[in-house]
């Protein structure tokens, strides 16, 4: 039959016990994307993403109106397809400590498509709720894009101009938030896979 340990025999270890804690008090994150191809038909062309963050029933995204709440998914209204929701891990950060930490860094009009956009928040707001990043898939994009623009300003010949580089997103810089971020808050989290952080 195996063995077993009654609760009467029972003694928690630090470990367990910090886990009970974070899933009694935590908040559930998950990651809401949905995929979206902005330049049409173009052969080549990368995936775009859209992403946000949900807790405790609100979502939180990034665009020209700085972060914003709402209701869940809302922001994903948009596109066609259903969004894929990944549960991501639990923290005690709340809202309003999240909030704090990252508007001083995403303000309303600094949203750029390619420089500084909602994936850009996302990345930021998952490190700082559990200490993990967005996967880099989410970002690519930004990553072919950017080197276009530099290159030939095939972005802005692809979307007909509408895309313009914003200069209010000018030296912003997402490995600098995370730096920052990891030298000013603690991290009290539990991500997927049980593992204490």
């Amino acid at each position: 039959m195996g063995s077993s340990v009654s609760s009467d025999d029972y003694v928690p270890s630090k470990k367990s016990a910090a886990l009970h804690t974070l899933c009694k008090q935590g908040s559930g994150v998950e990651l809401a994307t949905s995929r979206f191809n902005p330049f049409g038909n173009f052969p080549g062309a990368p995936w775009a993403y859209h992403t946000s963050i949900l807790m405790n029933g609100a979502e939180y995204s990034f665009a020209d109106d700085g972060v914003t709440r709402g209701r869940s998914l809302a922001s994903h209204d948009m596109f066609p397809d259903q969004p894929e929701v990944t549960h991501c891990g639990i923290t005690l950060a709340t809202e309003r400590e999240m909030l704090a930490a990252l508007r001083p860094h995403f303000k309303m009009q600094t949203y750029d498509l390619l420089r500084k956009n909602c994936s850009s928040f996302t990345d930021c707001a998952l490190f700082f709720l559990i200490g993990a990043r967005l996967d880099p898939c989410y970002h690519g994009l930004e990553q072919v894009g950017a080197a276009w623009d530099r290159n030939i300003g095939l972005v802005q010949s692809l979307t007909r101009g509408e895309y313009r580089p914003n200069p209010l997103a000018d030296g912003f810089s997402v490995k600098n938030v995370i730096a920052e971020l990891e030298k000013n808050h603690t991290f009290v989290c539990l991500r997927k896979g049980l593992r204490i952080e």
